[in-house]
């Protein structure tokens, strides 16, 4: 699983949210849909830049300590429910720039106390995400293999806070259900090594002749971006050490285009900073 970037000229930034909003901005959609439609699943490493992602970590670590997370609900029939053999991990849903998201439905959704909204670093990246998707909702193909959709988005982090913590095989959706259509997890572990767990592992798609792909293992490394369609089967292996993640689920909407999302994203930014500041 390679890493790939579009070609950017743009000057590296001291302001990690400034930053990381170019970089999003430069992910190689044309790479990442084609790798979503063949395999289901694309990994880019480098998404944002160490010192980036090391500010959005301490800023979800800070949430935590706040006891914004509260422990991860599983569906049954129509009752959400936590169920530590099935899933441990701590979660909060987040806003950015005072919108709230609203919770897709699917096979293993939660939801909970009001999101939380987020701030600086964190804001930013929810912000780029959003820009993201608006630029993956002009990828045809893309809409097409993942049945469109025009739910709102779900954006959370969690926490797995190790000693054997996981999340036992699921999907995000159900294929043939309006809601998720696409899963975006941005790992931010540093010093991630393979005795600390937390593997992501996934059933990719069959391939175009039907036959079916072996699973794929995942390492949380950080700075790592992982995209794939929200319908594949996927479980979080036992974490012995805490780990961190930002997953957010997206449909696939007629958007305005990415141009257009980028603008916003940047328009929006520079409020929150302004009234922060003012």
């Amino acid at each position: 699983m390679r890493a790939w970037l579009a070609e950017s000229t743009a000057g590296s930034s001291a302001d990690h949210s400034a930053a990381m909003l170019a970089r999003l901005g430069n992910l190689d959609v044309v790479e990442l849909e084609r790798r979503l439609c063949d395999e289901g699943y694309a990994v880019v490493d480098g998404a944002l830049g160490q010192g980036a992602v090391r500010a959005v970590h301490d800023e979800i670590a800070r949430l935590d300590r706040r006891g914004r997370l509260r422990i991860g609900r599983v569906l049954h029939g129509a009752e959400l429910s936590t169920n530590s053999e099935v899933r441990s991990d701590r979660i909060a849903f987040l806003s950015a720039g005072g919108a709230t998201p609203s919770g897709a439905s699917g096979a293993s959704s939660s939801s909970g106390p009001p999101a939380v909204e987020a701030e600086g670093p964190l804001s930013a990246y929810l912000l780029g995400a959003e820009a993201l998707r608006g630029r993956l909702g002009d990828a045809a193909r893309l809409i097409e293999r993942v049945g469109g959709g025009l739910d709102g988005c779900t954006a959370m982090c969690a926490v797995y806070p190790g000693g054997g913590s996981r999340y036992a095989k699921h999907r995000d959706a159900l294929a043939y259900r309006a809601g998720r259509k696409l899963t975006v997890i941005l790992y931010l572990n540093s010093g991630w090594e393979s005795a600390h767990g937390g593997e992501l592992r996934l059933w990719p798609a069959p391939t175009q002749e039907g036959a079916e792909r072996e699973p794929v293992t995942v390492s949380p490394l950080a700075d790592r971006l992982l995209l794939f369609v929200s319908s594949l089967e996927h479980e979080v292996l036992p974490a012995w050490k805490p780990r961190s993640v930002l997953p957010r689920t997206l449909p696939l909407p007629q958007q305005p285009s990415h141009s257009t999302s980028l603008r916003r994203a940047h328009a929006t930014l520079h409020s929150s900073a302004s009234s922060r500041h003012g």
